[in-house]
């Protein structure tokens, strides 16, 4: 008998399997590329840091992954997982993965 727990799993032996994440790879390089670009050039162009590390925070929201990485994080935060949710004295009382508690009011 075959476990099914294994059934969805990636061939990566196919073919287009391999040149989807060879796109993939190719795209967040070239992305990872212009934000690193960008922050440098206002770094060396101003001689300030703190303005590169700003530019590159922005060109990172705009161009890269970050807003969607803020929206995963304020999902994760704003809606813990009710894995570790207990009742006790009428209040529901949560542990999350970082090990913060919190309760319910």
């Amino acid at each position: 008998e075959v476990d099914n727990k294994y059934q969805n799993e990636i061939d990566i032996e196919d073919p287009r399997i391999m040149a989807d994440i060879s796109k993939l790879k190719s795209h967040l390089l070239r992305q990872n590329t212009v934000i690193a670009t960008i922050t440098a050039m206002v770094i060396i162009s101003l001689g300030k840091t703190h303005y590169g590390a700003l530019s590159g925070w922005i060109a990172h929201m705009i161009y890269g992954s970050g807003i969607s990485d803020v929206i995963s994080w304020y999902r994760s935060h704003r809606y813990p997982s009710t894995e570790n949710v207990q009742l006790k004295n009428g209040k529901y009382e949560y542990e999350s993965n970082q090990g913060t508690t919190g309760s319910s009011e």
